[in-house]
């Protein structure tokens, strides 16, 4: 025997019970997840690489605890930067976070707010004379003497270094 239910008392069903099997999916996957997840992980979960996660956590935008060396990632922050991240951009919020820093680096000053004002701007630094090159030297005509004063030399040495007797 065969019981035909109304399309309208199934559709009525399924948009009563729709939310509590969403809300019992979702309590049953975080069960299974860790409270502190590792980069690793995260990145799997994104979808993206290690070095990706590793930048937003330098960026600010998700918030990591170091401990031993590595850093753990807590799933309700990553849940909060997901759920950011499904948002309109026009309904975002500023992703609050601190910037963890390595000991490695070091730290730099503040720009200073304002320039004084009684230092005259810094004078450009005369150009050198320009030395013609040796193409150019070539290619003009010019007598021995001018030959000898360009290159420092006295005409005899520089018929020598011609190789001309």
């Amino acid at each position: 025997m065969q019981i035909e239910i109304p399309d309208q008392v199934v559709d009525a069903l399924r948009e009563a019970l729709g939310p509590l099997l969403e809300r019992l999916i979702d309590e049953k996957v975080q069960q299974k997840r860790p409270l502190l997840l590792s980069v690793n992980q995260v990145a799997e979960e994104l979808g993206c690489s290690r070095q990706s996660v590793y930048g937003l956590i330098r960026g600010g935008h998700l918030e990591a605890i170091r401990t031993s060396g590595r850093y753990r990632i807590a799933s309700a922050v990553l849940d909060d930067y997901v759920d950011e991240l499904t948002r309109p951009k026009y309904q975002r919020e500023i992703v609050d976070g601190h910037k963890v820093r390595s000991r490695r680096r070091k730290p730099t000053p503040p720009p200073s707010a304002v320039l004084s004002a009684t230092k005259p701007p810094r004078q450009p630094r005369p150009k050198p004379p320009k030395q013609p090159s040796k193409q150019e030297v070539a290619d003009s005509r010019m007598t021995l003497a001018e030959l000898c004063d360009i290159f420092g030399e006295s005409a005899s040495e520089l018929l020598v270094i011609a190789g001309i007797p």
